[in-house]
């Protein structure tokens, strides 16, 4: 399994960091192996979003659930797919004007035997989601 966390502060506050963040349907436009991603349910339980991701050689489509605790907290776990446990949690606390953000990663490949070959691609995403997410927060601020 593969656990992997990344934070650190941007200057702007935490409601519009957010707001980048829960927008999901945009991911593909500027997150790098994000293909698609549809927002399919709104419900009790959160959003569910049908998304295609590219790894490596490889691409998948899941199903994932997004609990949303705006402006403090993301989580999201995949429903479906090729990940035994995929789980995404993002934290956002006030800093001034300012925002510290926190993003833990957990995933485990089915089969396990995947992990091998995508375990160090997955092994760089925590840190590669931090800094995307930063400089598309950045590149909206700036206009």
């Amino acid at each position: 399994m593969i656990r992997k966390s990344a934070q650190g502060v941007l200057p702007y506050p935490c409601e519009q960091v957010y707001a980048v963040v829960a927008d999901v349907e945009r991911y593909p436009e500027f997150v790098p192996g994000w293909l698609d991603a549809k927002i399919v349910a709104h419900g009790d339980e959160g959003l569910r979003v049908e998304q295609e991701l590219r790894l490596g050689p490889a691409s998948w489509r899941f199903e994932s659930v997004a609990r949303l605790d705006r402006p403090h907290r993301i989580h999201i776990h995949a429903a479906s797919g090729p990940f035994e446990t995929l789980s995404i949690q993002w934290r956002f606390e006030p800093l001034g004007t300012g925002c510290r953000v926190a993003l833990e990663l957990t995933a485990r490949m089915r089969p396990r035997l995947l992990e091998g070959p995508y375990g160090a691609l997955l092994d760089r995403q925590a840190e590669m989601l931090w800094n995307v997410f930063a400089r598309r927060v950045a590149r909206l601020q700036a206009g």
